[in-house]
């Protein structure tokens, strides 16, 4: 049977073997039987990229499922090259690009999916190591920020030039986290909650592409961490459906 669609429609069903993807509050389709629970992290984190009418991107090891709003039916397109959970990904021009990641070791691997070809290109490669760090498009650039380098959270930020397929470091955010969420508004790219050796965070962070500069917002009423997020309406919203219920 499949699974209830969340009655709030900007909120980000944990996916697992039996979960969902909502893109419309009216679609209740359950995923093919291809997931895995221990992609959770990476598959809550492709459910936020919208490829063009409607369409939603989803990445299971190196399974990808295309799940349309239009009807809500699924299917199965091409693999990725790479093996891998933990990655940050965005959508520029239509194109999907799946960065880093971790299988067996921490991986620098870039990868783009054209979804009019079923069709992947191996991209030049992260200059270093960022698992589970979060991911935002502005103005044709993919923006990396946060995560961990193997060993240690880090605040690092990291910029994509799909033209150029090149990286640029740049400023980092106030404190190392990982298992974060990221949403764009306005071309500005909020960063909120995850994970350090204290704990659980609350912080709330937007990053200014144009001046490279953090600045440090109110923080969330509620720490969280291994999170999905949200832009509607130009309000970004957050839910951790393991373990509560609400959106902030």
């Amino acid at each position: 049977m499949p699974t209830k669609t969340p009655t709030c429609p900007s909120q980000v069903a944990l996916l697992t073997e039996k979960g969902i993807c909502p893109v419309q509050p009216e679609v209740s389709t359950p995923l093919p039987r291809t997931g895995r629970r221990d992609v959770a992290m990476s598959i809550r984190k492709m459910c936020k990229a919208v490829v063009g009418n409607g369409a939603v991107i989803l990445f299971v090891f190196t399974f990808s499922s295309l799940l349309f709003a239009q009807g809500g039916t699924w299917e199965t397109k091409a693999n990725m090259p790479t093996v891998r959970w933990a990655s940050a990904a965005g959508v520029i021009n239509d194109t999907f690009y799946v960065a880093g990641g971790y299988f067996s070791w921490h991986l620098k691997n870039v990868e783009a999916y054209d979804r009019t070809t079923d069709t992947w290109t191996i991209k030049s490669q992260r200059p270093t190591i960022q698992t589970t760090a979060t991911a935002g498009v502005v103005n044709g650039i993919l923006y990396t920020a946060g995560g961990t380098d193997c060993c240690v959270h880090i605040n690092s930020t990291w910029a994509y030039d799909p033209i150029m397929d090149s990286w640029t470091q740049k400023a980092s955010m106030s404190a190392p986290r990982s298992y974060l969420a990221a949403g764009v508004i306005n071309g500005i790219l909020y960063v909120a909650g995850g994970l350090n050796f204290s704990g659980p965070l609350a912080t709330l962070e937007k990053y200014n592409p144009i001046a490279n500069s953090w600045t440090i917002l109110a923080p969330m009423p509620t720490a969280r961490h291994g999170v999905a997020a949200g832009v509607v309406n130009d309000i970004r919203n957050r839910s951790r459906p393991r373990v509560a219920n609400s959106l902030q």
